[in-house]
């Protein structure tokens, strides 16, 4: 009885946990499904030109973020052992752009 209470009280709020979560991933499922049904006809030679294609705009779209982080990776190389304080600024600049990096990816695939 208690149960039906609050299930009740749970749908005039909103609906069930279950239900929010169904209805914030649902237009990712509809987009999904609508870019297999455009797959779905493709050959696999055109599949593969599609992969080829997503790297390509993948590697542009990060091209600036890999030159810096390709930058302070060399600068640490070039750093002897006895410039510990910079290369430890170094890191950290590459952790951040590490997840800039990470944040533009995310991106570019929802796009």
């Amino acid at each position: 009885m208690f149960g039906n209470i609050l299930g009740g009280i749970a749908k005039i709020f909103g609906g069930s946990a279950h239900e929010k979560a169904l209805k914030e991933v649902q237009p990712v499922v509809d987009a999904i499904n609508e870019y297999y049904n455009s797959y779905s006809s493709l050959s696999n030679d055109e599949l593969r030109g599609k992969t080829t294609e997503f790297k390509s705009r993948i590697a542009e779209q990060l091209k600036d973020i890999d030159n810096q982080l390709l930058d302070i990776q060399n600068q640490i190389k070039e750093l002897g052992n006895e410039a510990i304080d910079q290369k430890e600024q170094l890191f950290k600049e590459v952790a951040d752009l590490e997840k800039s990096r990470d944040a533009k990816l995310e991106d570019v695939l929802k796009d």
